[in-house]
């Protein structure tokens, strides 16, 4: 089961997938805010790292989380 992890204000949910049973796990992750104000879209934003894959579900999910942090921090 999937969890949400709060970071600053958002909540971060790793949804990565395989898009078939013999490729690579393509990380995603999907950003909610957790107090919408005007400065924050409140409908969620989900990313694809289409140029990375990995050999598990878990490695890219730890992997979207590590970039949604990123993309916070950056806005």
């Amino acid at each position: 089961m999937k969890h949400d992890i709060s970071y600053k204000n958002f909540l971060i949910r790793s949804e990565s997938f395989q898009p078939t049973q013999s490729s690579g796990w393509i990380p995603r992750y999907v950003l909610h805010a957790e107090k919408p104000d005007a400065a924050v879209v409140a409908s969620p934003l989900c990313h694809d790292r289409l140029d990375k894959a990995f050999d598990s579900e878990s490695e890219a999910d730890a992997f979207a989380l590590q970039d949604a942090k990123t993309w916070i921090d950056r806005s």
